[in-house]
């Protein structure tokens, strides 16, 4: 998934203890990312990889949050296009 609009995260987040949900605000989630797509934080730290986009506000990562992540943080998708070619004869 793509977005050129800043998704950000909504209240504090720590690292291993907060289980996989990560709640965000500001872009509705689905619009911004895709399962499979690997988070990362405005201070370039990893937070997980997407298992699945629940809701507009709520996603859930295949593992435990990676690196506790402040309330109001950027986040980014750190492959943000897949382009996928096929070619028939």
């Amino acid at each position: 998934a793509y977005t050129t609009s800043t998704l950000n995260v909504n209240g504090d987040h720590a690292s291993g203890t907060t289980g996989t949900v990560l709640t965000v605000a500001t872009v509705d989630a689905r619009l911004a990312f895709a399962p499979g797509d690997v988070i990362h934080d405005e201070d370039d730290q990893l937070v997980g990889t997407v298992k699945s986009v629940d809701s507009d506000t709520k996603i859930t990562l295949e593992a435990n949050i990676a690196n506790s992540v402040a309330d109001g943080k950027h986040l980014y998708n750190l492959n943000p296009i897949v382009i996928q070619c096929s070619f028939h004869q």
